[in-house]
């Protein structure tokens, strides 16, 4: 789970520290300000897209100046680069809650199960922040000041998917015939797009739910949960 937490962070920049110490009040402050100013970014860019950002709309809806929104991230780029920092480690922590769910030795089996169920907009946080991911997503598909943060940052869900696939494979607790990193394609994909269809409200968070267990359970050696099955239980 570290190589999950690691990707968010440039080398040089590990996740924020919580210890005791002189300075800590201070710096504690430092970083709520911070938190402030970009929670309000995402306010902003919710209501609409990142072309609606700018010092002077985040700044408004922070209630604070410009000239603080400056002084605190510098430039334009340095403020959508931490908020998309601090996406991440909303997202990631998600995820990693629902791994420590999974138990103290869970199967790959669980933990997939855990990490796409975590990349689904099930509730209105989940809403929020894969509206948000998205967002930067697409931005980053055209803006070279965001593509290599954002873009680079999803280059390990494919070999993480496939290496848990593999290592259940090697256990035995995989379906005959699989290829993990085709299979990990397939589930990367499936992900997106059912994230996609519930944004959208294609889909319901359930149907979400009840095609990422058909789509592992064609993966795995389980069986597929029933429909009226809830998404708690394990097979």
């Amino acid at each position: 789970m570290d190589t999950i937490v690691s990707i968010w962070f440039p080398p040089g920049q590990p996740p924020r520290p919580r210890g005791k110490g002189r300075h800590v009040p201070r710096q504690a402050d430092h970083q709520e300000r911070r938190r402030e100013i970009i929670e309000a970014l995402w306010r902003v860019t919710e209501r609409d897209g990142l072309t609606g950002v700018s010092f002077r709309e985040v700044a408004a809806e922070a209630a604070v100046s410009v000239r603080r929104v400056q002084y605190y991230f510098g430039s334009k780029a340095q403020l959508l680069f931490a908020a998309l920092l601090l996406l991440g480690e909303r997202i990631v922590e998600r995820g990693m809650a629902g791994m420590r769910a999974s138990g103290p030795d869970p199967s790959p089996d669980a933990l997939l199960r855990a990490a796409l169920i975590g990349a689904q907009p099930i509730d209105e946080e989940s809403r929020t922040y894969l509206v948000l991911f998205f967002c930067f997503y697409i931005a980053a598909l055209t803006d070279p000041a965001l593509s290599g943060a954002v873009l680079s940052s999803q280059q390990w869900i494919h070999p993480f998917m496939a290496d848990l696939i593999g290592k259940a494979q090697q256990r035995g607790e995989t379906r005959d015939g699989i290829d993990p990193e085709k299979e990990a394609v397939l589930l990367l994909a499936t992900n997106t797009g059912l994230s996609l269809g519930v944004l959208s409200g294609l889909l319901s968070p359930d149907q979400a739910i009840g095609t990422i267990d058909y789509r592992l359970a064609h993966i795995f050696r389980r069986a597929v949960r029933t429909p009226d099955e809830p998404p708690s239980r394990r097979s």
